[in-house]
């Protein structure tokens, strides 16, 4: 489908809705290269002030694009769209859907460490304090 011949706004959201829901079908299905397609086209259909008017719609299509990379192994283009969400998120637990696969792809790469970071970083957001040496009872 051409998206050039849909200039209405409404009709836009509908279809990035259906690439949204057409790319969680991808990823579901293991298919990551597929999932980016249709997220990212689902993506090109938002309005510039998409984080403003569809911030719903828009936080999961860049939340599942970026799921999608880092499974297909790009965590490169993973973090350019955290770093995006992250600028763009309204809430912590928003934000804290940028770590979750984060966590995981660096677990995925035997890189605990990373892995162990991030935790603690989201840990520290939610002022979860864990000591360094539990106390001795």
């Amino acid at each position: 489908m051409s998206l050039e011949r849909v200039d209405h706004q409404v009709e836009r959201t509908q279809i990035a809705k259906l690439y949204l829901m057409a790319g969680q079908k991808a990823k579901a299905a293991n298919a990551y290269e597929a999932a980016i397609q249709y997220l990212r086209l689902g993506q090109a259909c938002l309005a510039k002030n998409s984080w403003e008017r569809e911030y719903d719609l828009t936080l999961n299509l860049y939340v599942e694009t970026l799921e999608a990379a880092y499974l297909n192994g790009n965590p490169e283009q993973a973090n350019k769209l955290s770093e995006i969400v992250l600028q763009q998120a309204q809430t912590l637990l928003d934000r804290i859907k940028v770590y979750q696969p984060q966590i995981q792809y660096y677990i995925t790469q035997n890189q605990m460490q990373e892995a162990i970071d991030i935790g603690l970083e989201v840990l520290n957001r939610l002022d979860i304090a864990l000591f360094d040496s539990p106390p001795q009872y």
